[in-house]
């Protein structure tokens, strides 16, 4: 059986960059999980009543995608460093341990948010065949907002029809009302939806989600 692990630097970031493949492969028996590695809640910058509206949000959401296993990290959003690293591979190398995936779904590695780069780092490091033998697939997801003010361009070689799934994405979107916003923001509907278009036109989908792959062992997808 395939389960699919997604490491999100922040709620939202699963949905953005994977949302559509995480619901496809739910739909085709595979066994998910997310590992969300930061939250707002170790933040002074955020008051009472926006930490309580994010933990609404993310547990309808975690409902939502009936994930099997979803982990909550707690480092501080927004305040990661390279030297936040040995704990992060503590931490994600555990997440990886005990739910033993089969594909890994990591953030792009030039991502601007500095949280993501470092993120992606320790992530990376728990993918190590002899040390995590369940991993059979690695891939990088874009992160709308993040990944296209990279200083690097995101060149994907893999790509997810979700045609059939745009629809749930968008409505598991707009639990996240509060981080979205009208164009041109980055973060809108519309550039979501036209970025999925963008994407699908590649190979004649009408939506698409795209990745980078980094390792394949076997055909998980």
């Amino acid at each position: 059986m395939k389960k699919v692990l997604i490491i999100a630097p922040h709620p939202d970031d699963e949905t953005l960059g994977a949302g559509g493949t995480l619901l496809k492969y739910k739909a085709n028996g595979a066994q998910t999980a997310c590992a969300f590695v930061t939250s707002v809640r170790k933040n002074d910058a955020f008051d009472a009543a926006f930490v309580a509206a994010r933990e609404k949000e993310i547990k309808e959401v975690v409902a939502t995608y009936r994930f099997d296993k979803y982990y909550d990290l707690d480092f501080p959003a927004a305040k990661l460093t390279p030297n936040d690293t040995g704990d992060l591979i503590k931490e994600i190398g555990s997440v990886v341990k005990d739910f033993e995936p089969t594909v890994v779904l990591l953030p792009f590695d030039k991502d601007v948010h500095s949280d993501h780069r470092v993120i992606f780092d320790a992530a990376w490091s728990c993918t190590k065949s002899f040390r995590y033998p369940s991993v059979r697939q690695v891939m990088m997801y874009e992160t709308i907002s993040e990944t296209d003010f990279s200083t690097e361009e995101f060149h994907p070689d893999t790509f997810v029809d979700i045609t059939d799934f745009i629809d749930e994405k968008m409505k598991i979107l707009s639990i996240y009302d509060s981080q979205m916003g009208k164009p041109p923001f980055p973060r809108s509907y519309e550039r979501v939806k036209a970025l999925a278009i963008h994407r699908g036109g590649v190979f004649a989908m009408c939506y698409a989600e795209a990745f980078c792959l980094l390792k394949q062992e076997d055909q998980c997808l």
